[in-house]
């Protein structure tokens, strides 16, 4: 999850995190549609490079899992931005929740009925990526789709967000290494408990 969360960033927030800072006016979708077709290559480009990667290493499944993850994490991210940038909070929270509890949902099922990890965790990815992409905002065909942002903003958004990910989520990567996966299971759940209560 971590790893995917990663992937997710690397491919996902150059073009959530300037859509964020330069989205245009909800009656007016020409970013939204620039935003959206830049992610969908980004994406693709990422799964190819995974699942041909993992195929070639005989860990398929792995990919499959990283890249389902990966996927469903950016698309939610993103719908969930265009909809909290065009004031709707409705619809933001909506899509938060509906794509969490059927990403959650999925993947508890899947092991608990005896799927291998990995693909769980990529079925719940895809299934999060569809809920998102369903219930997300509409660009009618005829806006027109323009860059609304400088070739770089993107990157160095991602730099930053990649970092401030690293220091949230590196300890539960290194945990396993040290102790066990069982600690870690302990101890993402207990990290996660906390982050909620918290607010």
């Amino acid at each position: 999850m971590a790893a995917a969360t990663y992937v997710s960033l690397l491919s996902g927030d150059p073009t959530t995190l300037a859509f964020q800072r330069f989205p245009g006016a909800a009656t007016e979708r020409g970013a939204f549609r620039f935003a959206r077709s830049r992610l969908a290559w980004t994406l693709l480009t990422a799964l190819i490079t995974i699942i041909v990667t993992g195929f070639a290493f005989d860990r398929l499944s792995w990919a499959l899992g990283l890249g389902g993850w990966a996927a469903g994490l950016a698309s939610m991210r993103f719908t969930s931005t265009a909809w909290l940038m065009w004031h709707a909070p409705w619809r933001y929270a909506a899509n938060l929740a509906t794509s969490t509890l059927s990403r959650t949902a999925v993947l508890v099922l899947g092991i608990h009925l005896g799927m291998e990890p990995a693909i769980a965790l990529g079925a719940s990815g895809a299934i999060s990526m569809v809920i998102a992409i369903t219930f997300g905002p509409r660009a009618d065909a005829s806006v027109p789709r323009h860059r609304p942002w400088p070739r770089r903003l993107g990157l160095t958004l991602m730099v930053a967000s990649l970092g401030f990910t690293l220091l949230q989520t590196f300890d539960k990567m290194l945990v396993p290494m040290l102790i066990s996966t069982y600690a870690a299971g302990i101890y993402a759940a207990m990290y996660q408990t906390v982050a909620v209560s918290l607010g």
